[in-house]
Formats: C-alpha cells, sequence, structure tokens
C-alpha cells in the first residue's frame, strides 16, 4: 500500500468519525424533531425556521461553519416528506465538507501564506506541499483525492517516464513501419494519443447532446427564443474516420467531435508520424463508417490499447510490475503538462517586458501591477494548455491534468522557469513565492543576457539624455543594482560622465544618477527607496542647465 493510499484512508477514518459523531447530535435531536413534525398549528416554514433556531441545529452548523441556508433545505423537505433519510445524507454530506475543509486549510497553510489567492487559483484546490524547515519540498500530493490517482501517484509516473522517454519514442517510431497490420494500426493510435493528447474513445460508444441556449450579436451574448440541440457523434483516436484527417502540404490535421461535442482540434507535428498517416488514408479502403484504423473490420478496443501501450512501456525500460497503474490518460496528461511548460517558456519575455516597465516597485500599487501582469501571463499560458486538450473548463485542466510541479518551479524561480521539463519533474525544488522578486529576476535576465533593454530612465524623457541613448546599458546596470542591492564602484568622473565597474562589467552614467557628493573611487550601495518620480522630474529638469559636472556634480 503506497503512502498516499494510506494517507487517503486516514482522512476517509476521519471523515467517518466526523459523520458518527453528528449522527449521534440527530440521535438527541430526533425528539424534538418529532414534536415539531406532529404540530399540525405550524406551516411548514414555521416548522423549519423553529428548527433551524434549536440548539442541535446551531451546534450543527457552528462546527461545520455554514450559514443556514446549508441546512434549511433539508429541512424543508424533511417536514415535507418525513424521511429522516434526508436530514442524516445532508448531515454527512456537510460533515464530508467541513471536514475536508478544516483539514486542507491545514495543510496548505504554507502555500495560502505565501501565494496570493488569485495566482493560488492555478493550482489544484486539495493540493498539498510538504516542506521541511527551510521550504525544501518534500512531497507533492493531494488530500481527499481518490486514492488510486492521488496527485503524487502521477506525479510518480510521470518522472519515471521522462527516464524512458526517448527509448519509448524510437520503440514507437519503428512500431509504426511494422509489417504485422494490427501491430502498426496500434502504434500509429498510441502516437496519435502521445503526438496530440487526444482522448482515446472507442468505436460505437461516443454520442453527445449539446444545448445552445445563447449566441453572440456583435459582440454581445444574446439569449435565444428556443434553444438549439444539436446531436453529434463522437469519437477519439481508436475510432477516427478517414474524414477526420486531411492532409494539408505534408502535414496531418486532425478535425472531429470529441467528448461533451466539442470540436477537437490538432496536428502532427512527428515527421514518421505524418509520413505513415498520409500512407494510411491514401490506401484506405473501406466503407464511410469503418475506422481509419481497423484491420479487415476489426476495430481496437481500449482495453487492447491499454495492454499494447504497457508493453511498449516495459519494452523502453519499465518493470511489468511497475506498469500495473499506467493507463491511455497518462499521455493526455504529459501532453497537458508540457504545453504549459512550453507556454510558460513561451510568456517569459513578455512578461519580463512587462514588468520591467512597473515603476516604484516597493509601492502597494506596484504591488498590485506586478501580480495583475502574472495573472495575465499565467491565464495565456494555461488557456494553451487547455485548448490543447479541448477541454470545456480551465478547472479540469488545473485539477486533473497539470504536473503543478511545473507551477512551483515557476514560483521558485520568479518566472523564469527551468527549460528542462524533465529537470523540473525530477528535482523537488524550494517552496517560494515573492512578486517582486518577479520584477528582480526580470531585470536579472535581462542583465545577463546583455540585452539593450528599458532604462530606469527613458531615452530623452528629461531632455537630458541624447535620443541615441548612450547611457541605455549603464542604467540597465544601476536599475539591477538598485533592485538587488548590490554595490557599484565610480571609477573615474570625466565632465559630467562617471565610469562605473559592477563586478567585471564597465559602464557610463550621467554624474547626476548618483548619489549628491560622489567621487572617484567610491563604492555606492545603491539600496535607497525609489524617490518620487514626478518630484524627481521636475528638480533634475530644474538644476540641469547648472550641472558644471565637476567631482561634486549634483
Amino acid at each position: 500500500m503506497s503512502k498516499y493510499v494510506q494517507e487517503f484512508e486516514k482522512d476517509m477514518d476521519l471523515i467517518a468519525k466526523r459523520q458518527a459523531l453528528f449522527l449521534k447530535l440527530l440521535a438527541y435531536w430526533k425528539p424534538e424533531l418529532q414534536r415539531v413534525l406532529a404540530n399540525t398549528s405550524m406551516t411548514t416554514e414555521e416548522k423549519v425556521q423553529y428548527l433551524l433556531g434549536t440548539a442541535v441545529a446551531k451546534k450543527i452548523l457552528t462546527s461545520f461553519d455554514k450559514e443556514p441556508k446549508s441546512l434549511e433545505g433539508a429541512l424543508t423537505k424533511y417536514v415535507e416528506t418525513q424521511d429522516e433519510k434526508v436530514l442524516i445524507n445532508r448531515i454527512t454530506a456537510l460533515a464530508e465538507a467541513a471536514t475536508e475543509k478544516q483539514e486542507l486549510s491545514k495543510a496548505r497553510s504554507n502555500l495560502t501564506s505565501i501565494v496570493p489567492e488569485k495566482i493560488l487559483g492555478y493550482l489544484p484546490t486539495n493540493l498539498v506541499v510538504n516542506t521541511d524547515p527551510q521550504g525544501q519540498i518534500l512531497d507533492v500530493y493531494t488530500r481527499f483525492a481518490n486514492k488510486e490517482k492521488n496527485l503524487g501517484i502521477k506525479i510518480e509516473k510521470q518522472k519515471a517516464f521522462m527516464k524512458v522517454k526517448s527509448r519509448f519514442e524510437a520503440i514507437l517510431n519503428n512500431q509504426m513501419k511494422s509489417n504485422d497490420p494490427k501491430t502498426r494500426m496500434k502504434a500509429l493510435i498510441i502516437a496519435i494519443m502521445y503526438e496530440t493528447g487526444v482522448r482515446p474513445g472507442e468505436v460505437g460508444k461516443g454520442h453527445s447532446t449539446v444545448t445552445q441556449k445563447y449566441e453572440m450579436v456583435d459582440g454581445v451574448k444574446v439569449k435565444l427564443e428556443e434553444p438549439i440541440v444539436e446531436e453529434f457523434d463522437t469519437f477519439g483516436a481508436i475510432s477516427l474516420l478517414p474524414e477526420h484527417i486531411k492532409i494539408i502540404n505534408g502535414v496531418a490535421n486532425l478535425v472531429f467531435h470529441g467528448k461533451a461535442g466539442t470540436v477537437n482540434k490538432a496536428y502532427i507535428n512527428n515527421m514518421e508520424l505524418n509520413k505513415q498517416l498520409i500512407e494510411v488514408v491514401k490506401k484506405f479502403v473501406g466503407s464511410q463508417n469503418t475506422p481509419l484504423f481497423s484491420v479487415d473490420g476489426t476495430v481496437f478496443t481500449q482495453a487492447t490499447l491499454t495492454e499494447y501501450y504497457k508493453k511498449l512501456l516495459e519494452a523502453a525500460g519499465f518493470p511489468e510490475s511497475e506498469t500495473k497503474g499506467h493507463t491511455l490518460t497518462d499521455m493526455r496528461k504529459l501532453k497537458s503538462s508540457t504545453t504549459l511548460h512550453q507556454a510558460l517558456l513561451d510568456e517569459k519575455e513578455d512578461l519580463n517586458e512587462k514588468l520591467l516597465q512597473i515603476e516604484d516597485i516597493y509601492s502597494d500599487k506596484a504591488l498590485k501591477q506586478i501580480q495583475k501582469v502574472i495573472v495575465e501571463s499565467l491565464e495565456r499560458a494555461f488557456t494553451k494548455s487547455e485548448t490543447a486538450l479541448n477541454h470545456t473548463t480551465m478547472s479540469m485542466t488545473i485539477n486533473s491534468y497539470i504536473n503543478p510541479k511545473i507551477l512551483l518551479n515557476y514560483f521558485q524561480n520568479s518566472g523564469d522557469i527551468d527549460e528542462s521539463f524533465a529537470d523540473i519533474i525530477e528535482n523537488d525544488g524550494i517552496l517560494k513565492f515573492n512578486l517582486r522578486d518577479f520584477v528582480n529576476q526580470a531585470s536579472y535576465s535581462r542583465f545577463v543576457n546583455n540585452e539593450g533593454f528599458r532604462p530606469a530612465v527613458e531615452s530623452g524623457s528629461l531632455g537630458l539624455i541624447p535620443e541615441q541613448d548612450e547611457f541605455a546599458k549603464g542604467y540597465n546596470y544601476l536599475r539591477f543594482a538598485k533592485l538587488n542591492k548590490k554595490v557599484i564602484v565610480v571609477d573615474r568622473i570625466e565632465g559630467n560622465k562617471a565610469v562605473c565597474r559592477f563586478g567585471r562589467s564597465t559602464f557610463i552614467l550621467p554624474v547626476m544618477a548618483l548619489p549628491v557628493g560622489v567621487k572617484e573611487g567610491m563604492s555606492l550601495e545603491i539600496s535607497l527607496k525609489p524617490a518620487n518620480t514626478k518630484f524627481v522630474k521636475n528638480k533634475l529638469n530644474q538644476i540641469a542647465l547648472m550641472d558644471d559636472g565637476g567631482d561634486f556634480s549634483i
């Protein structure tokens, strides 16, 4: 029994004890309930309001931290039907929800204390991150989750897969070229799922009804007078028809109705898979409704494909004993996670640019702006993952498919997520989050890349710096030094220019950008809080013409 199964059993036992406790309260309450039910002079509403005011009802609501409405509906139904099961079911449900909420609140306190609520929403709602006193992550898993589908188990499976990934892909590519038709078709189905993350599906079992209640008119959502009801046959990788694969410029494009009637769209990057699909579509001979990947009219089932998938894992290096819990859905979860990882990498440059435009980062206003920029970037990245898997809600993507270690790595590195997905999965890292560190990291990223990024003072903004801004690089170093409380050294002063050193780098600044009284050879710790920007600009404009550029230049 794994540690996650043991944790699940403990959680279920705790819920059962809480439920038993409140069922005892219900037994104590029963005589009063029966007296109220027997009172013919009271209306249903009066009976319900009376019962809500009793000591037992108040005890239940207080213990569950619930409003009266959470019990009112059950009491109304109980009074109307006089069915005790109504109350039993409601109280046991409240006990379960309250226990889960209270336990998760304690277990997630390290997360909720450092990660802002809006950003926390991009992690699973029942995620727990265990750490040591120094913040080193010891374990990442879910509480009150299905014991066989705990997030900790999913993470371990992905970690193990990444070690055999290259071998798995090589074997799969070879199997797609097999002379055995059944092996070839099974390999093609698995390859499509692995490449695109589409669901496996099953021949003859996919059907969905979609009701459209609204339409968009000039960008406004308008309710239809009569809902439009559409019925679809739905498909997955196993049941795809020839019509679902279009070859455009040598690339296979998939378009079909999937689960819940959503239109699934995907295209193939794998060159070998493209080649094989083009050949299969070209040679396909069969009736209009015969699945593309059938052999002599015989179609494959999920059970057959799951067994084949496990054999591929074994061939890639998995011990047979370790493939037991692996399913076809693992490929879908991997695709969702790798898509998010790549999306966050793609977002990095734009995120840094927007963060570096925020001024006075020590102000409360700046903190709100930093959080807003991060949230917008996360929303775009998660939307790509949601779209890649054709999910109906982002909540499904976050809670059931994404490996949260990606986001924990993103937090630890303040947006500068590790380039290697395998490294993120393998290493646990530190539980860390700081809004201002995102700006520091953005500044550092540009600094080490030696790019001419936006200076602390815009070129020409004070009428003091030429439009071709010879000081831009210097301002970059100065900004980084200020944000990270680093020391710069004034090497020499030449007129109104100061030649400075930062580590092994040399750069030039206007003397007026440095503290009053600066001299050659001085070491400066740039750790002052940002000044009032408007006041500084006005003051500098006033004194600019009087600056003689001497050693004691302002």
